[in-house]
């Protein structure tokens, strides 16, 4: 999926095409803020930081989220150092799906995983500060089953 603000473009996707029982994928998210933009890295105090937040559902476990590396961003008018994203970057956001019998049993029949969640953020340039803005996201999943079974000599 592909979104474009006023001020970032915004490509999400899962990390794999299908899952089973078990697995361990990714919910990836690549941000891209427009030229002049930036948009606030953990470490941030002031500011709204970028944020994923995956809504709780039955069998997903989710994983601390990946942030990478995070640049100075010197703002002179109000005398402050903030971390910032001003270049294309990812967000990765790992995910396992219960493998437990129980929850075999309680997908069986189930074709897809749907996986929601609210991308948070703030956006600003050297002359403007624009409100927070969240989006919804969403991510389905094919289902796969499990093959049991000896392996082929």
């Amino acid at each position: 999926v592909r979104l474009t603000t006023p001020q970032l473009d915004l490509t999400t996707y899962a990390s794999e095409a299908t899952v089973a029982p078990g697995n361990r994928f990714a919910v990836m998210l690549s941000i891209t803020p427009h030229e002049g933009m930036h948009v606030y890295a953990p470490g941030s105090e002031k500011y709204r930081v970028i944020r994923l937040s995956v809504e709780p559902q039955p069998h997903l476990t989710l994983l601390p989220m990946s942030y990478p590396p995070s640049t100075s961003y010197r703002f002179e008018p109000l005398d402050e150092t903030v971390q910032v994203y001003e270049q294309p970057f990812e967000l990765v956001q790992e995910v396992i799906l219960d493998g437990s019998l129980q929850a075999q049993q309680e997908m069986r029949g189930q074709e897809s995983i749907t996986i929601n969640g609210t991308f948070d953020y703030q956006a600003c340039s050297a002359d403007v500060c624009y409100p927070p803005r969240s989006l919804n996201l969403s991510w389905t999943v094919p289902l796969r089953g499990l093959v049991f079974g000896s392996p082929r000599r």
